[in-house]
């Protein structure tokens, strides 16, 4: 059976107490230790992790920003690209006008000595006909006196 008396249980007691104690210093204050170490270890794993992902975001703003600048340069430059463009076109335009101006003035000048040639030409087989013309009826006119003196005598 058991037997139960005051100095068994004031034994167990002490026992129990000097168990604790005796747990508590090597044990738990061991496995404290190492509970508060790592919860140590976690919290500044947390913080790095909370910088990283502060810098991680930092450097995204930085190349986002650099993005929205390189795009934008971008369009500046292609809009100074399509401005050249233009101007250069615009420039070629008038040139061309210029050109065909030119042409026009010039082949109105070939045409007026075309013309002034045409009509010298023309002057020149007027006369010439003329002169001609001139000539037969002369010689007709002197073949009909000698005709007119040869019949007459």
């Amino acid at each position: 059976m058991l037997d139960i008396s005051f100095p068994s249980i004031l034994f167990t007691i002490i026992n129990i107490l000097f168990f604790a104690w005796i747990m508590k210093k090597f044990l738990f204050q061991r496995v404290m230790n190492v509970i508060n170490e790592r919860q140590k270890h976690i919290a500044d794993q947390f913080a790095e992790a909370e910088e990283k992902q502060k810098a991680a975001d930092q450097t995204r703003n930085e190349y986002e920003e650099h993005l929205r600048n390189a795009k934008q340069e971008s369009q500046k430059l292609l809009q100074d690209s399509m401005d050249k463009a233009e101007a250069e076109r615009q420039k070629r335009v008038q040139e061309t006008e210029e050109e065909i101006s030119e042409m026009k003035k010039k082949a109105a000048r070939d045409l007026a000595l075309e013309q002034e040639k045409a009509k010298k030409d023309l002057q020149a087989d007027i006369s010439r006909l003329a002169i001609e013309a001139a000539r037969k009826i002369l010689i007709e006119g002197q073949e009909g006196q000698k005709e007119n003196e040869g019949s007459g005598n």
